[in-house]
């Protein structure tokens, strides 16, 4: 890596860090938690663990915590100021 490599590796990922810290900002704030739902299938083989938040204690089963991600990369996707991004 060179120099300019090296200065906008480390941007990206303070802009990571930066993003997951106002995030649980965010999640404290709004007391939300996690709750998990584990999956089974036939014969109590385990399938798969579906996460929900919890909001002031108690689960928000409306809306899997992926779900919500997917929702808010859409709302990106759709909006004007990514098309830069995939310009360059």
């Amino acid at each position: 890596m060179n120099n300019k490599e090296d200065i906008e590796f480390l941007a990206r990922m303070n802009a990571i860090n930066s993003f997951k810290s106002s995030l649980r900002s965010l999640l404290k704030m709004y007391d939300f938690g996690v709750h998990e739902s584990h999956n089974y299938g036939n014969n109590e083989e385990y399938v798969n663990t579906i996460h929900y938040f919890t909001i002031n204690g108690e689960c928000w089963y409306g809306d899997t915590i992926e779900d919500m991600l997917k929702d808010a990369i859409n709302h990106l996707k759709n909006n004007p100021c990514h098309e830069k991004e995939k310009a360059k």
